[in-house]
């Protein structure tokens, strides 16, 4: 992993267009609206650049035959799209449900150390477990593992990252490394809860399991469980200051004069959210900007 280099995962399906729904405008939450692609032929050049202009998740769905759009919106998202006046309809926001729905599974836990307790997927970690869990990790697999806090939240929540390899506080350059990053919609919580798993299966494994050393032993694994813990807090897509964090990294192909050979140099101002920051200084220089925890 060369420290320079950031990923973007970008996806464009299409744009689309609503009409108004008064209930949209009382949640906290992104709401998640569906809409006939064929509503599309409708828009001129100029309404399919202002609906581009939102960067928003498209995702294609089959009814009946039929073609939908499906997408999340938020209030500057529906004031734009409603500028459109082409009917749209609301549907569950799964994430969403599915969020509160282990969310409220924490007042029947008894568990004095997520680390130790393997429940699996039926009782999600929330943000005061997954902080436990880091500490358990640095006390208890030291031999290949080393917690950092790599910022602030929004809100203020520790951002942890796990490095796992089998001498973690030497740079090995001929070692292949991958950086892993979960929960970065805050609704999207089943990323988290993977690599929360997959940390606590190295780390339980690596003395009994030849293929888990091999893999520790022969690469640099970076492990990023939640970016957006303020949203998994709040079972929204964005974080605490309400800004999709997928939308707020630098798009190369926006700098002037860009090579695609060269390194380019992105935006580090203060006007990003602390957790898109915290994630390009880490992807830019992971030693430098590291805090160890303890």
């Amino acid at each position: 992993m060369c420290s320079s280099d950031l990923l973007f995962c970008i996806f464009v399906c299409g744009v689309f267009a609503v009409q108004h729904d008064a209930s949209l405008d009382a949640s906290e939450f992104e709401q998640v609206v569906r809409f006939p692609l064929s509503a599309l032929q409708s828009l001129n050049a100029d309404q399919t650049r202002l609906l581009a202009a939102l960067s928003l998740d498209m995702h294609h769905r089959t009814v009946n035959s039929t073609t939908f759009v499906e997408t999340s919106v938020d209030q500057l998202a529906l004031k734009t799209l409603r500028s459109l006046n082409v009917k749209f309809a609301v549907v569950p926001n799964i994430d969403y449900e599915y969020a509160m729905k282990y969310k409220k599974q924490k007042s029947h836990r008894k568990r004095s150390n997520p680390y130790d307790h393997e429940e699996g997927a039926p009782i999600h970690h929330d943000n005061d477990d997954v902080e436990n869990f880091m500490l358990a990790v640095r006390d208890q697999c030291a031999h290949i593992a080393r917690v950092s806090v790599i910022g602030e939240s929004a809100l203020g929540t520790k951002l942890f990252v796990v490095r796992i390899t089998d001498n973690p506080d030497i740079d090995e350059h001929d070692e292949p490394e991958f950086k892993y990053v979960g929960n970065m919609h805050g609704d999207e919580v089943v990323g988290r809860e993977l690599l929360l798993n997959l940390i606590r299966y190295l780390c339980k494994n690596y003395e009994t399991s030849s293929a888990v050393r091999t893999l520790v032993d022969e690469v640099d694994l970076y492990i990023m469980p939640t970016m957006n813990p303020d949203g998994y807090a709040k079972g929204r897509r964005s974080n605490g200051h309400n800004v999709d964090l997928n939308r707020d990294f630098p798009d190369q192909y926006d700098l002037p004069d860009f090579e695609p050979s060269q390194q380019p140099e992105f935006d580090f101002s203060e006007s990003r959210q602390p957790e898109t920051l915290a994630v390009m200084r880490w992807s830019r220089s992971r030693r430098s900007e590291e805090r160890r925890v303890g």
